[in-house]
């Protein structure tokens, strides 16, 4: 592939095979969706206790805080 408005060409770098991923989890994934929507637990749902103590498990951290944004975490 190159960019006709230079001599240089552009190289594509894949970072993450999102379809390899979702081939390996894809069903974890797809039921997980479904007890959220069906039990309308979007927020400070069961589902998003559970998330929150296995990521803190996962860090070894004391705690997690699920929140909405990447601000919301500065905040």
């Amino acid at each position: 592939m190159s960019n006709p408005s230079s001599t240089h060409p552009i190289q594509t770098i894949p970072l993450v095979d999102l379809k390899a991923q979702y081939a390996a989890i894809g069903p974890d994934v797809d039921a997980a969706v479904q007890r959220v929507l069906q039990n309308t637990s979007f927020i400070m749902g069961a589902e998003v206790s559970r998330f929150e103590e296995a990521f803190a498990a996962f860090c070894h951290a004391e705690f997690c805080v699920g929140v909405g944004s990447g601000t919301c975490a500065l905040e």
